[in-house]
This record gives structure tokens, sequence and C-alpha cells, in this order.
């Protein structure tokens, strides 16, 4: 294998490398755009019954993990406005820790950056 043939393949790797990173990324950036959009409608008082916003709030309740469960999850809030405030806090953390984990992954699978 010549060296143009070695630098040929290596440039192809890395753009699949770059490509993978790239689409993890943006999957992590569309949980978290989900997340959000499932708090707006929270805080808008948006109707379950209606189909989009029950398939936002399904979503939520997968990307959620069970751990950031806008329900009972890991910031508990008691009061009046406890649905729309345990909500903000484990939803906006859930879709800050996509970011985060999209970030992570998006560093680990491309290629480095000199």
């Amino acid at each position: 294998m010549t060296t143009h043939e070695r630098n040929s393949v290596r440039a192809a790797g890395l753009r699949v490398r770059a490509g993978a990173a790239h689409l993890v990324w943006w999957a992590c950036v569309a949980c978290a755009v989900l997340l959000s959009t499932g708090v707006l409608l929270v805080a808008l008082e948006a109707d379950p019954g209606l189909a989009p916003v029950d398939l936002v709030l399904r979503a939520g309740e997968v990307l959620d993990l069970g751990v950031l469960d806008r329900d009972d999850g890991a910031w508990r809030v008691s009061g009046g406005d406890a649905a729309m405030s345990g909500t903000l806090l484990n939803w906006g953390t859930a879709a800050l820790a996509w970011l985060a984990l999209g970030y992570l992954l998006d560093r680990l699978v491309g290629p480095r950056r000199a």
C-alpha cells in the first residue's frame, strides 16, 4: 500500500468518525429539545389529551430514564405548583444531562482536533 493510499484510507476513516460524532451530538440535542418542549407544555398547561402534547410528554417520560421523572424524580417539590416546578427541575436537569452526554460522546467518537 502506498503512502497516498494510506492517507486516503485514514482520511475516509476520519470522515466516518466525524459523521458519527455529528450524528450522536444531534441525537442528544433532539432529546434535550424534546424534554425542554415538555417543560414548556407543562408550564403552559397544555391539554395532554391532544395527540402532539401527549407524544411529547410520553417521549419525555422515556428520555428522563426514570431517574429524573417529572412526578417522582431526583428533585422533589411540594406546594401549589409542585407539578410544574418538579417538571422544570427534573426534566431541565435531564435536558442538560443529555447535552453533556452528547458533548462527551462527540469528543470521544470524533477525530482528535488539533
